[in-house]
């Protein structure tokens, strides 16, 4: 186990999920998909989540468990889960992003955020979508990111550089891309 892996893990063992699991509960069976969303009101993270319910009996047919994070008010994130499907998807609360920092997610310059390019990419998705956009959910410079974990170690992962960049989820799922 390497350094950031071993970071990761002391800080999730100070977690619980919605339904008051820990990550070692989680991942005692089965590997895990971690999913670090910015702000619940991001229309390239609902874009995530959405893509997520599509792909959750794949993910659940590989024997994977989804795991999101989150720095939302538990009432918030609920909504939006619930919005997406993914009601039942355990989660972490996050809001000191002590998760998000042990596997070195960074935070983007306001500027990118601001840019022509993110903000018209966000305005249609956001009518696309039409997501509940709940206040407060969230940093809108905190960088999202997706690790796979199997046996206490990353074994793949992608962190994600501008804010309005697609993952390509089935590609992690099949292992080709890392971190």
């Amino acid at each position: 186990m390497d350094q950031k892996e071993s970071t990761l893990f002391n800080v999730l063992n100070g977690f619980r999920t919605q339904q008051n699991q820990s990550f070692e509960d989680l991942s005692a069976a089965a590997p895990v998909l971690l999913v670090f969303l910015r702000h619940l009101s991001c229309p390239f993270c609902q874009r995530l989540l959405h893509e997520l319910r599509e792909l959750q009996d794949d993910i659940q047919k590989q024997g994977l468990v989804t795991v999101l994070v989150h720095m939302a008010d538990e009432e918030a994130a609920q909504k939006v889960f619930e919005y997406y499907g993914l009601a039942n998807i355990p989660h972490f609360r996050d809001p000191e992003r002590r998760l998000y920092r042990a596997v070195g997610l960074k935070n983007v310059p306001f500027r990118n955020v601001l840019s022509p390019r993110v903000m018209l990419r966000g305005m249609n998705l956001k009518r696309e979508l039409d997501g509940p956009a709940p206040a407060g959910s969230g940093s809108r410079l905190q960088m999202p990111g997706l690790f796979l974990v199997d046996q206490g170690h990353i074994v793949a992962g992608h962190s994600l550089i501008d804010v309005d960049e697609p993952v390509d989820l089935r590609g992690l799922l099949s292992g080709q891309q890392t971190t």
